[in-house]
C-alpha cells in the first residue's frame, strides 16, 4: 500500500507557531516531539547577495517566508491555502509584498519587546494594522502628547488663576473641547486594532476612557452653561499625558511605586498602630482633668492623634512637647520614646524594607524586558526564514527587517551589524542565538577605523615641534594641578570678599577688578593652549571642557560689561560654578556625579511623577480652598501669630500667602508641605477657616508625597550602590571595550555590495577611499545607559535566565505536541486551552484537520490560533 502524501500544517500565530509533518489523514501516531520540518543551511549561500530593491527576489517556492504574518491575512480569513501550485516559482510582485508583510511585522514585534508591550495587542490582522501604525507614528504620537499638555496646562488659565493668566470662558472651553475630541480619535483608533474586549480589559485604558468621557461631557456642559462649576475632575487630566508614548518611564516608575507599595503599606501599618498607642496614652497623660487645663495640644483623643502625627515630622517640636515638659519635667520621656521608635527606628527601618524591595524589583524588571526581548527576536526570526532554510536568517531578509525597525540606518549600518552578530563564523546566515544580540546590533554608532594622527604634523617646522610641546604641556598632571590650584585660590578669594560685603553693590577690596581680570586672563590662556595642544574637536569632546569654555566666556563678557558701566550681576553669580571642576579630583565625588548622569532620566520620570502629584493635589486644593480668608485667623490658637498682619512686627505673620487662589500658588504651597518645616501650622489655618475635616487633605499629602519621596531616596540609594559594585567587578578599559566592537569588511564583501552602493553615493566613495589594504575596519560604539551597564553587570545571571527560558520553551512545546497528539483523527472543529505563562496570555487553538485525498497533489493548510479574546 502506497503512503499518501504528507499534508503540512503550519501553526501560525503572532505567539507561537511551529511546523509539524502530519502524514494524511491524520495519523499522528509515531510523531515525536522534534519532528519539526527543517532544512540545512545553504553553504554557497552570500551574506551580501542583493537587495530586494534591486535583484529577483524569490527564484522558487522555498524561497517564500516559512510563515506569514497576521497583517498578511485579512480577518475573514480561517484557512489559507499556497497561491501556487507545487514546483512553479511564484511572480515578483507576490513574492516582494510578502516579504514586506513580514518585514514590516518583525519589525513590530521587535519595537513590542522593546517597549515592553505585550504581545496580546500585536495587530490581528490586515485590516488593524493601519489603524495601529497611525496610533504608533511619531506626528500621531506628537498631536496626542500636545493634546494631552494643552488640556494639561488649561489649569493655569481656568477660574480662578492669575489675573494676567485669565482667559474667557468660551475660548477655554472649547480647546479643551477641541483637544479632548483628539483624544478620543486615538482612543477609537486603539480600540479598532486591539478589540473592544481586549481595550475593557486594559486597566489603564480604562481609566483614561471613562476620564475622557467625563472630560468631554463636563466640557460640553461648561460651554453650554458659559461658566466654570465646581470640577474636582480636572485633577485627572495628568492620566492623558501619563498615557501618552513620550511618557514610557513615568509610567514605568509608577508601576515600581505600585509594586513596591506592600512592603510600604505594611510599615504605615505598624507605624500606625504604634501612633494610636500613643495617641491614647498621650490624651490619659496630658489632657484636661478636673485638677488641670492639660497641654492644649491633647485636649481631645483626635486633638492627640493629629500633634503627633505632625510630631513625627519633627514640623511641631519642641512645642508640643513645652506645655506638658512645664508640669512635669518627667513628660519628656514620652516625646522622647516616640520620636526614637518612630522617627529614627521605623521610619529608617521602613526606608531599608523598600530599598530591598525597591532592589528586587529593579532585577526581576530587568529580567522581564530581557525575556520579552528575547521572546519578541523568536517571533521575528519566524518571520524571517524561508521554506527551504527555517534555521537561518539571510542579509536579505535581515536587512529588510532592520529597514523598517531602525529606519534611519543605510545598507552599510545594515552590513556592519549582520556581519557584527554573525561574529566568528563564516555562514551566510544568522542563526536563532545570533538574532538574540539584534537590539544591541541597532544600538552601535559606526565609525571608520583610521589611525588618526596628531593634526599638527602637517605643519611647518617649528611649529610641529613646539604644538607637540604644548600638547604634552595641557596633558600632564602638574599643568592640571596648576589649574586646580588657580581655581582653589580664586574660589576662597571669591567666598572671603563675598562674606566681608554688606549688599551686592558695596566696592570689592580683596576681589577687586584686577583681581577677576588676572584670573580670567588665567583661564583664557589655559583654553587657548588646550586648544592649540588638542585641537578644536579633542578639545570640544569633553564636556568639562566645553564647561569651561562657557564659563570663561562669560568672565570675559562681564568685564566686557564692566567697561561699560552696564550690571553684570547676573553674569558674576556664575564665577563660583568653576569650583566644580575641584571635583574632579577625588574617586569618590566622580562616582556622585556618575551616579547623577546615569540617574538623571530616571530622575526626570520622578519629578514627572512629582509635578503630576502636585497638580492632582493642586486642583483639588483649589476647587475646594478657594476664597477663603487667612488674614488675621486662628484666634485663640496657637498658630495665631503666624496669620496676624496686624502686628508683624516678628516677620512671621505672612502665612496667608500659602493659599489655593491659583494653580501656581496651590503649588508653591504643596511644595512647603512637601518640605514639612511648620506645615502644620497652613493646616491649622485652613481647618480653622474650612472646617475640622480639611486636615485630611494635607495629611493625606504628606503620606503620598513620603511614599514617593521614600522610593525616590530608595532608587537612588539603589543606583549609587549598583555603581559601587559595577566598579568593583568591571575597570574602566573592560568597560569601554565591552561598549565597543570591530568589524571587518574584505575586498570580496565590497565587490558584493557594488550593485547596492550605486544608491548609495556618499558611503561607497568613502569605502573604495578608504579601502587601502586587505580589510576595511569599522568601529561601532554604544551609548553608555544603565541598561547596557546592567547587561555586563547581571552576564552570570542572565546567562541562568536564558537557560530557565529554553528549559520553559521545550516543556511547553512537548505539552503543545501533546495536545496535538490527543486530537488526532478528528474531522470536526475543536478548541483546545492552552495556558501560555511566559506572556499571561491565554491561547486558544481552532482547528479543522481535512482527510480528502488530492492524489499526488499537496497542499499547506494553516491552523490559526488566535488570543482567547480574538478567538
Amino acid at each position: 500500500m502506497l503512503c499518501e502524501p504528507p499534508v503540512q500544517v503550519r501553526l501560525r500565530n503572532s505567539v507561537s507557531s511551529s511546523n509539524i509533518q502530519i502524514p494524511e489523514g491524520g495519523d499522528f501516531r509515531g510523531l515525536q516531539p522534534g519532528h519539526l520540518s527543517s532544512h540545512s543551511l545553504n553553504p554557497s549561500g552570500s551574506a551580501f547577495g542583493g537587495s530586494s530593491n534591486n535583484i529577483s527576489r524569490i527564484s522558487s517556492i522555498g524561497d517564500l517566508p516559512n510563515q506569514t504574518g497576521n497583517t498578511g491575512r485579512r480577518s475573514c480569513d480561517d484557512l489559507e491555502k499556497e497561491l501556487v501550485t507545487p514546483g512553479q516559482a511564484p511572480s515578483d510582485n507576490y513574492s516582494q509584498e510578502t516579504w514586506q508583510v513580514n518585514y514590516r511585522e518583525a519589525a513590530i514585534f521587535l519595537d513590542e519587546g522593546k517597549n515592553n508591550d505585550k504581545f496580546m495587542y500585536h495587530p490581528r490582522d490586515m485590516d488593524a494594522l493601519p489603524a495601529y501604525l497611525l496610533v504608533h507614528s511619531r506626528w500621531f504620537n506628537a498631536i496626542d502628547f500636545f493634546a494631552s499638555l494643552i488640556i494639561f496646562l488649561l489649569g493655569l488659565f481656568e477660574e480662578p488663576c492669575i489675573t494676567a493668566f485669565h482667559i474667557p470662558v468660551p475660548v477655554h472651553s472649547s480647546i479643551e473641547l477641541c483637544s479632548l475630541v483628539l483624544l478620543s480619535i486615538q482612543a477609537f483608533l486603539k480600540i479598532r486594532w486591539v478589540g473592544f474586549r481586549s481595550c475593557i480589559k486594559h486597566n489603564r485604558t480604562v481609566i483614561k476612557n471613562v476620564t475622557l468621557v467625563v472630560m468631554i461631557t463636563e466640557a460640553v456642559v461648561v460651554l453650554i452653561r458659559q461658566q466654570n462649576h465646581f470640577r474636582i475632575t480636572r485633577s485627572l487630566r495628568p492620566i492623558f499625558l501619563l498615557d501618552t508614548s513620550m511618557c514610557g518611564g513615568v509610567r514605568r516608575f509608577i508601576r515600581q511605586i505600585l509594586q513596591s507599595l506592600p512592603p510600604i503599606l505594611d510599615m504605615m501599618g505598624l507605624l500606625l498602630f504604634v501612633m494610636l498607642i500613643y495617641s491614647v496614652l498621650g490624651f490619659y497623660m496630658f489632657g484636661p482633668t478636673p485638677y488641670r487645663p492639660g497641654s492644649p495640644y491633647f485636649q481631645t483623643f483626635m486633638d492627640s492623634f493629629i500633634n503627633l502625627f505632625v510630631l513625627l515630622t519633627t514640623a511641631n517640636y519642641p512645642d508640643v512637647m513645652m506645655p506638658s515638659y512645664a508640669d512635669n519635667p518627667l513628660s519628656a520621656a514620652f516625646f522622647i520614646s516616640y520620636l526614637s521608635i518612630l522617627l529614627y527606628f521605623l521610619m529608617n527601618l521602613m526606608l531599608a524594607v523598600v530599598y530591598d524591595a525597591f532592589t528586587k524589583i529593579e532585577v526581576g524588571k530587568f529580567k522581564k524586558l530581557f525575556l520579552h526581548k528575547r521572546k519578541a527576536c523568536q517571533h521575528a526570526f519566524k518571520l524571517l526564514v524561508t521554506k527551504d532554510n527555517t534555521e537561518g536568517v539571510s542579509f536579505r531578509n535581515f536587512s529588510g527587517l532592520i529597514s523598517h525597525f531602525a529606519p534611519h540606518s543605510t545598507i552599510i549600518d545594515h552590513m556592519l551589524m549582520f556581519k557584527m552578530l554573525m561574529g566568528n563564523r563564516s555562514s551566510a546566515f544568522l542563526t536563532q542565538q545570533d538574532f538574540y544580540k539584534v537590539y544591541d546590533a541597532v544600538e552601535y554608532s559606526w565609525r571608520i577605523q583610521e589611525e588618526r594622527k596628531p593634526y599638527y604634523e602637517n605643519c611647518r617646522h617649528p611649529f610641529d615641534v613646539i604644538i607637540a610641546a604644548i600638547r604634552k604641556l595641557v596633558k600632564s598632571k602638574a599643568f592640571e594641578f596648576f589649574i586646580y590650584t588657580l581655581i582653589f585660590i580664586n574660589g576662597v578669594l571669591l567666598i572671603l570678599q563675598t562674606y566681608l560685603l554688606d549688599s551686592p553693590t558695596q566696592r570689592q577690596d580683596i576681589y577687586a577688578f584686577w583681581v577677576s581680570y588676572v584670573f580670567v586672563a588665567a583661564y583664557v590662556v589655559e583654553a587657548i593652549l588646550k586648544l592649540i595642544g588638542l585641537g578644536f574637536r579633542d578639545y570640544f569632546k569633553s564636556l568639562w571642557n566645553v564647561f569651561d569654555f562657557i564659563v570663561t566666556l562669560s568672565g570675559i563678557t562681564s568685564i566686557i560689561l564692566t567697561e561699560f558701566d552696564i550690571p553684570t550681576f547676573y553674569i558674576i553669580i556664575l564665577r563660583p560654578l568653576r569650583l566644580l571642576r575641584l571635583f574632579r579630583l577625588k574617586k569618590r565625588f566622580r562616582d556622585v556625579f556618575g551616579t547623577f548622569v546615569i540617574l538623571m532620566p530616571r530622575l526626570n520620570c520622578a519629578v514627572i511623577v512629582l509635578i503630576f502629584m502636585y497638580y492632582f493635589y493642586g486642583i483639588i486644593g483649589v476647587e475646594l480652598f478657594h476664597g477663603y480668608e487667612l488674614k488675621n485667623c486662628c484666634k485663640n490658637t496657637t498658630v495665631e501669630p503666624y496669620y496676624n498682619t496686624d502686628d508683624n512686627s516678628s516677620g512671621i505673620g505672612y502665612y496667608y500667602l500659602n493659599n489655593f487662589e491659583s494653580l501656581p500658588a496651590a503649588g508653591v504651597t504643596l511644595f512647603e508641605l512637601t518640605v514639612v518645616n511648620n506645615w502644620f501650622i497652613i493646616m491649622e489655618g485652613y481647618a480653622a477657616v474650612a472646617g475640622y475635616w480639611s486636615r485630611l487633605y494635607f495629611m493625606s499629602f504628606y503620606l503620598l508625597t513620603m511614599v514617593v519621596m521614600t522610593i525616590v531616596v530608595a532608587f537612588i540609594l539603589e543606583a549609587f550602590l549598583f555603581r559601587i559594585q559595577y566598579k568593583k567587578t568591571m575597570d574602566k578599559e573592560t568597560e569601554i571595550k565591552s561598549l565597543c566592537v570591530d568589524v571587518k569588511i574584505n575586498r570580496e564583501e565590497l565587490v558584493e555590495m557594488e550593485d547596492i552602493l550605486k544608491n548609495e553615493g556618499g558611503l561607497r566613495k568613502i569605502l573604495v577611499n578608504d579601502f587601502q589594504g586587505d580589510f576595511l575596519c569599522f568601529t561601532g560604539y554604544m551609548r553608555r545607559t544603565r541598561e547596557q551597564l546592567q547587561k555586563l553587570m547581571y552576564k552570570r545571571e542572565m546567562a541562568e535566565w536564558f537557560e530557565e527560558a529554553q528549559q520553559e520553551e521545550r516543556r511547553r512545546a512537548e505539552e503543545f505536541q501533546q495536545v496535538i497528539l490527543l486530537n488526532n483523527g478528528n474531522s470536526e472543529e475543536n478548541r483546545i486551552l492552552v495556558s501560555d505563562n511566559s506572556d499571561n496570555e491565554n491561547l486558544s487553538l481552532n482547528s479543522k484537520l481535512s482527510t480528502k485525498s488530492y492524489g499526488s497533489m499537496q497542499y499547506t493548510y494553516t491552523i490559526n490560533m488566535y488570543q482567547s479574546k480574538y478567538s
